[in-house]
């Protein structure tokens, strides 16, 4: 979970995504999941927003790395802006290969 307080969840969203990009090589995938902003009030900027990242990927250097980035782009984000992050992670998972007999009844399922 990555909690801002401050408005800047959009470019954070957006880092999210750029990361997930550049670390493509690695079949990195990204998502942003849950976001809560409070006050969450219309016409009000919310003084604290929470959203929670998944970052999957083939290699746990390349998680790691990916991880970092984010870490260090937010922190750059809210130091220009006079603002806090804190991540607070919650789940860390070493990456498990798939089991080719597997792998080939999936790629055969999908081609039939």
């Amino acid at each position: 979970t990555i909690l801002v307080v401050g408005h800047i969840v959009v470019p954070l969203v957006l880092a999210v995504e750029r990361i997930a990009i550049a670390y493509a090589s690695d079949n990195m995938v990204a998502t942003v999941g849950r976001i809560e902003a409070v006050p969450g009030a219309t016409n009000i900027i919310p003084g604290r927003v929470a959203f929670t990242v998944d970052l999957r990927a083939m290699d746990d250097q390349a998680r790691r790395a990916a991880i970092e980035d984010l870490q260090a782009e937010a922190f750059r984000l809210v130091e220009t802006r006079g603002l806090e992050v804190q991540f607070e992670p919650f789940h860390d998972a070493e990456a498990v290969q798939c089991a080719p007999a597997l792998q080939d009844a999936r790629t055969l399922s999908m081609n039939a």
